[in-house]
């Protein structure tokens, strides 16, 4: 309904909102003057043609429809719902699905269907089966301590009852739930066994895997070392010795005496060699000088190569802190051992000086804790 100030009111509405609010509308608050309320015609057209869905959509009807035209629409359906073969609906009594062709008479049938209750055997229509076993008092029952291993079972509760409140059922109750507690100790100590195997077996895993990463390391340090090698193979070589402090007192208390650099080539496919330095000295020049010499190592090409070794070696102690540098030529000699052939890793026997400087002056070779020695070797 609408009113002169085009309030729209429910119609179903209009007689309780006169007792609530008297004469006054409830939007405005203005007095309502009854004679000029009527009825708005053109709401109630926009309503009608408002599109609705089909009431028989349930049994498969897609149509959209008006108010106008949904009693015409339900005739013509619930004639489609008696002759369609293809519908189907739910019967409430036995939960099958029914043809709605057959619908009517199964309904009748299936309340007149008999069936005996699965507890008390009793005989009794379909249709009352469902509120028959809600009441039934035939129907088993299982002691609550059944998941522990209490077999009990019973048809009445005031069996039931009995049986929670006998003595020796509390008896037999507290058995099974210290079983129950012991068989799941056991379980947990089971388990606890198998993951402390599992640690142990994957403790010897990575043993393993750290012994294999070394062995991998130890590989990329050879293969390293032999790169180093072909870098210093043209005769000339810078050997830092580090750390002086440690490297000297190891000498003094006799724990290693002397130090030996890394191995270097005098051409690509020449002689191998390496330096060896005493920093106490060693024999006539113990607690005296340094002491340093030259040594041949079994070398890849030694087979293709002339021996004894023949050349010229030059010696350099770097002197530090404006020192002048300690510098030795040496001539090779043939019949010494020490530039025969190889017959084990290296020569015993080396080539150099017992007494290259003093120990009192050491300091003037060292900086930052590294003495540097260079040694140039040229074949002939």
């Amino acid at each position: 309904m609408s009113n002169g100030s085009e309030v729209a009111i429910s119609n179903s509405l209009w007689p309780s909102i006169l007792q609530t609010n008297g004469n006054d509308c409830p939007v405005c608050k203005e007095s309502i003057e009854k004679y000029k309320v009527f009825p708005d015609n053109f709401a109630r057209r926009e309503i009608c043609a408002l599109p609705i869905c089909c009431p028989y959509q349930q049994y498969g009807c897609s149509a959209k429809i008006t108010l106008t035209t949904k009693v015409k629409h339900a005739k013509e359906y619930q004639h489609i719902e008696e002759q369609c073969p293809a519908l189907f609906k739910q019967c409430e009594i036995c939960c099958k699905q029914v043809l709605l062709a057959d619908f009517r008479n199964h309904h009748k049938a299936c309340k007149k269907e008999n069936t005996t209750c699965a507890y008390c055997l009793k005989s009794l229509k379909l249709c009352e089966l469902s509120l028959h076993e809600d009441n039934c008092g035939e129907d088993e029952l299982t002691c609550q301590f059944s998941d522990i291993g209490c077999p009990f079972r019973v048809a009445k509760k005031e069996k039931m009852e009995e049986h929670l409140t006998d003595p020796f059922s509390i008896y037999q109750h507290q058995f099974y739930l210290k079983e129950a507690f012991l068989q799941k100790n056991s379980s947990s100590r089971a388990s606890e066994k198998r993951q402390d195997d599992q640690l142990a077996y994957l403790n010897n895993k990575v043993s393993y895997l750290e012994s294999v990463v070394e062995k991998q390391a130890n590989h990329l340090d050879n293969n390293n070392s032999g790169l180093n090698e072909e870098r210093y193979c043209f005769g000339r070589y810078i050997w830092k010795v580090y750390p002086v402090d440690e490297l000297r007192q190891k000498a003094v208390l006799g724990i290693k005496r002397s130090v030996h650099s890394s191995s270097f080539y005098t051409s690509p496919h020449g002689y191998k060699m390496s330096l060896r330095i005493n920093l106490n000295g060693i024999d006539s020049s113990l607690n005296k000088c340094i002491s340093l010499f030259i040594h041949i190592m079994q070398g890849e090409y030694d087979d293709y190569l002339s021996w004894p070794f023949r050349g010229t070696i030059t010696l350099t102690l770097v002197g530090q802190n404006g020192h002048d540098d300690v510098v030795e030529i040496l001539k090779t000699r043939t019949n010494l051992a020490a530039f025969f052939k190889p017959n084990g890793v290296r020569n015993y026997k080396g080539f150099g000086y017992m007494e290259l400087v003093p120990l009192n002056t050491l300091g003037n070779y060292v900086k930052d804790n590294t003495l540097v020695v260079r040694v140039k070797i040229v074949e002939e």
